[in-house]
C-alpha cells in the first residue's frame, strides 16, 4: 500500500490534504485534497490494483423539469463561451491512464461521472 501522507519535500501546487485514511475490508487509501484557488475537492484512491473504476455523483437536486443537470452534463464535457475548454476532463482522465469516460443524468443521481482506468 502506499502511504497517501503528503512529503514534505514535494509541492502539491494549490492543493492541501484534507484528510487521508484506510479503507476498512479493501486494500485502499483514500485521500481528500482541496485546493486553495478554486475550493475543487478532489478524492484520491491509493491502491496496487491496475485497474481503477470510479463513479462519481454530483448533487444537483433541481425541483423542475428545465434539464439543468443534463445542461451541466454537456458543460463539464464541452465547456461555453466563458469556459471554453472542451475536452479538458478526458484528457486528464487519459493522463491517469484512462480508457475513457462517461456521464448520465437519472432520476435518483442527478449527474454521474464515469472513469475507467486500465495500466498495462
Amino acid at each position: 500500500m502506499v502511504n497517501a501522507t503528503p512529503s514534505q519535500d514535494v509541492d502539491y501546487g494549490h492543493f492541501s490534504l484534507l484528510q487521508s485514511f484506510p479503507v476498512e475490508n479493501a486494500p485502499v487509501t483514500l485521500s481528500r485534497w482541496k485546493s486553495q484557488r478554486t475550493g475543487l475537492t478532489v478524492v484520491v484512491g491509493n491502491h496496487e490494483s491496475p485497474i481503477t473504476n470510479g463513479y462519481f455523483t454530483i448533487a444537483s437536486e433541481i425541483f423542475d423539469d428545465t434539464g439543468r443537470p443534463h445542461t451541466l452534463e454537456h458543460l463539464i464535457f464541452l465547456g461555453s463561451k466563458e469556459y471554453p475548454y472542451k475536452g479538458v476532463l478526458d484528457q486528464l482522465a487519459n493522463r491517469a491512464g484512462s480508457n475513457g469516460t462517461n456521464a448520465w443524468t437519472a432520476n435518483d443521481r442527478k449527474l454521474t461521472l464515469a472513469m475507467n482506468s486500465y495500466q498495462g
